[in-house]
């Protein structure tokens, strides 16, 4: 029998619009680190060229960086699960792009840095608007545990994507790996559609600012509070200084190590395990 402590430490996969979003997310953030091993061991085995392999990824981070505020006042306008579908089949269709160059066999750096800056443009909208989305689906009581488990599915997928990723180029080529991403993102989107939950009306029913003055007070808000404004320090620092060292794993592996995509894969992998314990900690602990 399952005690009632357990049962409140996964209390929030009781609402059933949660899981179907939690589900899609997991299936999006499977796909996103599968397509981070495959294009940077194409975009080196394209090119040998370090540069157009952080530019690449750059593309990636750079719409992350400058767009998110936009999203964020994006998601109090519009119905965030609609925001959701929209940036999941952009996702959808940067893969699409990729698969077909491949399977014409004229694909270059080009189009994966095109499918990067895609994917990093839907995830700066998709990710405030998730987590919003989480709060008015679960509500405040049971947010914490909500997003502990949504901390969880990434760091399980960090773990385990990057290292199938590798074994799957290895052994049918870049054009396995992302046809099987674009089936993830597919899954994903049809995860998101079952959501039933719609603020559209509440959205609507907001009082409108202009995009601007919403920003600005984001920022005044996140200036004047010292948690907030710690919280987005260690992020940014987390992100200038150590994942940039993940999009030019190939070239450690390929030139020093004179290995593979198979161990390109598994090094990667190893970012989730100290990420997986962490997240796991956070959910076991309930609400507290």
């Amino acid at each position: 029998m399952i005690s009632p402590g357990w049962r409140q430490r996964f209390s929030a996969l009781r609402h059933r619009d949660f899981r179907y979003l939690w589900l899609g997310n997991s299936l999006v953030m499977a796909g996103t680190n599968a397509t981070t091993i495959a294009s940077g061991y194409l975009a080196y085995e394209l090119t040998n060229s370090a540069f157009i392999l952080g530019l690449v990824g750059m593309g990636f981070a750079l719409p992350m960086l400058t767009l998110s505020l936009l999203g964020g006042a994006l998601s109090d306008r519009m119905p965030r699960r609609r925001i959701i579908q929209v940036g999941q089949g952009l996702i959808s269709a940067g893969i699409a792009v990729v698969i077909i160059a491949i399977a014409f066999d004229v694909i270059g750096w080009v189009h994966l840095l095109i499918a990067s800056v895609v994917q990093g443009v839907a995830f700066a909208f998709v990710v405030p608007a998730r987590q919003s989305l989480i709060v008015d689906i679960v509500g405040k009581e049971v947010v914490g545990n909500a997003v502990a488990l949504v901390s969880v599915s990434f760091s399980v997928t960090t773990l385990l994507s990057p290292a199938i990723a590798g074994l799957l180029y290895a052994s049918i080529g870049p054009l396995g790996v992302y046809v099987t991403v674009f089936i993830f993102l597919f899954l994903a989107v049809i995860c998101t559609t079952l959501v039933r939950y719609d603020d559209g009306l509440r959205s609507q029913s907001k009082e409108r600012r202009s995009f601007l003055s919403e920003i600005g007070a984001g920022l005044r808000y996140a200036r004047n509070d010292e948690l907030v404004v710690a919280l987005m320090v260690v992020a940014l620092a987390f992100t200038v200084l150590a994942m940039p060292y993940r999009f030019l794993l190939p070239v450690l592996v390929v030139d020093v190590y004179e290995l593979g995509p198979r161990a390109l894969g598994l090094l990667s992998s190893m970012m989730g395990l100290g990420a997986i314990l962490g997240a796991s900690h956070v959910a076991l602990s309930g609400n507290r």
